[in-house]
């Protein structure tokens, strides 16, 4: 507990408006309330929630117009408003039996690209934040919170994982396999709409409070958060069916399933949701436990026999890892996608490995990864809320043009994906140990091109190992949430200007090919689409790195100094990578922000130029390719010593 860090717990009560409903407090209030802590972020917003209040101003106007604005608090201080609405997620049926149960989703009045879903259980509030740069949740701190909260960043949270074991199961269907080259299937035009079926053992159930209705609250729950995920990315709602609650078990000695046993668990749940919900009234099924780890056949929905073939159990089943890394990851399995990590240390060993999906260095980062269970080929200690390339491609191959597609009920929405505009040119060879930029731009003619997200990942197989390591064309690059720059720089820009090396993020030292997809979200509610396009470079042996030499260090210039910029060549002017010219920019922001300083200067390896009239002690230098997409940047700042800056209408304007 000592090494938990509350945002804004010296200063509380100073962020809300006097009627608001949420309120920060201070860590000494929080731990004088809580006995057992249910999520564990690293850093979090201590708050207490007023959720009589909150609730009845959602139904108040929510009778008026069918749709709510509310105020969330975010980790680190301030609010986000939201236009919420009515998310519908369970069949008519199971709705009237709970209706303290109420589920909801919306996007942010200033940012729409993030969107929001929520839940109002008797357990107590959850929301969750995607695609508005750094996701964050909102949890009840306990099981027993009595109304105290943390908001917290999804990258905060805790490498909580217990003993974990992820199998992937043969049955006797076989489905097609998404395409490892050439552009995948888009998505667009229609929500996807499947009957969900989800057991839980009498464990499961015990764990949340021992009552169908505690056990049933805990289930929506968990499909909220994975619906967020899934319809954002694919198109997919999964709609609890009508009699879930006949398959929510309050007695672990009676109920029909082997808590501790996932493989043992698959043909029980198949035969006990035939038998209760029946084979003609779900989609897809599932098992939720507190052991037996998790496994699932992989392309089962719509078909009997299987589709109810999926099983996560983990011993304290809640939290943003049970719910992403562990639930999302196992229903990632029946929706096709394999797992996407090159690794074979820790729990990536063992046969887990999928060698025509290995397309993430270490452990992966993504969901069909196994972020925190490789040892040290980890990349990071969960998954992100998101799906890599790959996995849109087979899970979308599958409910497109599979057996996924026999069953959907589609709602159509006319949602049409972004067109992709590859803006570096193509065709190139770079050269070895030299970062490199790759940008593309998108339009989407019914959703503002502001809300439109985009994610440059590598698209290469080969041999497994460690990721800074590799051999042959294995994959190098990670994948990283979703942004709404078009450009992605090689290795990322922070390990550039520090001149470091993370895992994952490492330059290519020999000869080998490099490719890539870009994928544009365009993060619309009621059913996301994507697009994307492949790019793909080689890299040359026989040249690099390109490296700024001169200014290299911490000196001091004046304006209007000249200064002879150097660079090594390093035989990036003969072939196969022939750059015969290069372009000098500079920053006086430490890398925020490159202006052009000489244009299409010979690559010759030295140019003068004259200093400009700027102020800063965090000025680099960058030489790049002219039509080109390698460069280089000076490695430490420099300082300017402006001169009398020139002020024009009233504003500085050194350049």
């Amino acid at each position: 507990m000592k090494n938990i860090i509350w945002l804004l717990s010296l200063t509380p009560h100073l962020v809300f408006a006097a009627n608001s409903n949420w309120q920060d407090i201070s860590s000494s209030e929080m731990w004088s309330s809580v006995q057992e802590i249910n999520v564990h972020p690293d850093k979090f917003r201590a708050l207490e929630l007023d959720l009589v209040a909150f609730k009845a101003q959602i139904n108040q106007e929510m009778a008026i117009k069918k749709h709510s604005t509310v105020a969330l608090p975010l980790p680190d201080g301030g609010v986000a408003e939201y236009q919420i609405a009515v998310y519908e997620m369970m069949e008519e049926g199971l709705k009237n039996k709970i209706p303290e149960i109420q589920t909801f989703h919306g996007f942010n009045i200033n940012n729409p690209a993030e969107t929001i879903y929520m839940d109002i259980t008797p357990n107590g509030l959850h929301a969750m934040s995607l695609g508005g740069g750094k996701s964050y949740w909102i949890d009840p701190i306990s099981q027993q919170s009595n109304g105290l909260y943390a908001s917290y960043y999804r990258n905060d949270y805790s490498n909580k994982h217990q003993a974990w074991n992820c199998g992937v199961a043969d049955h006797d269907h076989e489905i097609k396999s998404g395409s490892t080259r050439g552009t995948a299937p888009i998505n667009e035009l229609t929500l996807k709409r499947y009957r969900l079926a989800v057991a839980a053992t009498g464990e499961y159930t015990a764990f949340h409070g021992g009552t169908v209705d505690s056990g049933l609250a805990a289930i929506v729950t968990s499909m909220v958060r994975v619906n967020g995920i899934y319809e954002n990315e694919l198109g997919i709602r999964m709609i609890l069916v009508a009699n879930n609650d006949a398959i929510v078990y309050t007695n672990s000695s009676t109920d029909p399933y082997s808590n501790n046993s996932g493989g043992a668990m698959l043909g029980q749940n198949q035969n006990n949701i035939d038998a209760v919900i029946g084979d003609a009234n779900y989609d897809i099924g599932h098992v939720f436990s507190t052991g037996g780890g998790g496994v699932a056949y992989l392309g089962v929905p719509c078909q009997s026999g299987s589709k109810a073939g999926g099983v996560t159990g983990l011993g304290s089943p809640t939290g943003d890892v049970f719910w992403v890394d562990y639930v999302a990851h196992e229903m990632g399995h029946q929706w096709g996608g394999s797992h996407t990590f090159n690794s074979v240390t820790g729990a990536c060993g063992g046969g887990n490995r999928s060698a025509n999906s290995a397309y993430e260095p270490g452990s992966a980062s993504t969901i069909q990864g196994y972020a925190g269970i490789c040892g040290s080929d980890n990349l990071q200690n969960n998954s992100d809320p998101y799906f890599h390339a790959r996995s849109l491609d087979q899970m979308n191959t599958y409910v497109t043009a599979n057996a996924g597609a026999s069953c959907a009920n589609l709602l159509l929405t006319n949602n049409v994906a972004p067109t992709i505009t590859v803006e570096s040119p193509t065709g190139l060879t770079i050269p070895s140990d030299t970062p490199f930029e790759l940008c593309a731009d998108a339009t989407d003619i019914d959703t503002n091109d502001n809300n439109l997200t985009y994610s440059w990942e590598q698209y290469d197989l080969g041999p497994a190992g460690s990721p800074n390591s590799p051999t042959g064309n294995a994959p190098i690059f990670r994948s990283f949430l979703a942004s709404p720059s078009g450009c992605r720089a090689f290795p990322q820009w922070s390990d550039i200007l520090n001149n470091t090396q993370t895992k994952g993020e490492i330059l290519p030292s020999y000869e080998r090919d490099l490719s890539f997809r870009m994928t544009a979200r365009d993060n619309e509610l009621n059913g996301g689409a994507f697009n994307t396009v492949e790019y793909a470079v080689s890299v040359a042996g026989n040249s690099g790195p390109f490296l700024v030499t001169y200014p290299n260090s911490a000196l001091t210039f004046n304006a209007y100094d000249s200064m002879d910029v150097t660079w090594d060549v390093a035989n990036t002017d003969s072939p196969p990578v022939s750059c015969s010219a290069v372009d000098i920019m500079m920053t006086i922001n430490g890398g925020g922000h490159f202006f052009s300083v000489v244009s299409g200067a010979a690559n010759d390896g030295i140019q003068n130029i004259e200093v400009p009239n700027v102020d800063s002690d965090q000025v680099r230098i960058r030489v790049q390719c002219s039509d080109h997409v390698f460069f280089d940047v000076s490695n430490s700042n420099f300082t300017i010593i402006g001169n009398d800056l020139i002020f024009e209408d009233g504003f500085e304007s050194p350049l």
